[in-house]
């Protein structure tokens, strides 16, 4: 069973979220840092900067899953009753790490948007 372009799609933004993939030759190098977008690809010369448009998305973005980590935490804390030691050992990193990965994930998603519509526009 082959997938839909649809599933394809979908399939390669998580891919290229991940992996960090330039979304014109596909090589590792859409990020310089866990969640900063490079200024341009060092295998094609794509430059980033031109699909990749200030942060306050991103702002909302960070906004909305720490509300999402703040409310899980409370519910696990009165589930379970863990010291407060603890709790900072499992909620740091877990915070860390989630706000990343949404990040890249949010970023991939735009900046591979903004880069389909101007080649598309580029093809009219």
């Amino acid at each position: 069973m082959s997938a839909t372009p649809d599933q394809r799609s979908d399939n390669s933004v998580v891919k290229a979220a991940l992996f960090g993939l330039c979304p014109r030759c596909h090589e590792r190098k859409l990020f310089d840092a866990p969640a900063s977008v490079a200024y341009r690809c060092k295998a094609c010369g794509l430059e980033f900067a031109q699909f990749e448009r200030g942060s306050r998305a991103a702002s909302l973005v960070t906004f909305a899953v720490a509300a999402m980590l703040i409310g899980a935490v409370l519910l696990i804390d009165e589930w379970l009753r863990l010291p407060i030691w603890l709790m900072g050992l499992i909620v740091v990193p877990l915070t860390i790490a989630t706000v990343l990965i949404a990040l890249r994930f949010f970023k991939t998603v735009l900046l591979m948007a903004r880069y389909q519509r101007s080649e598309e526009q580029k093809d009219q």
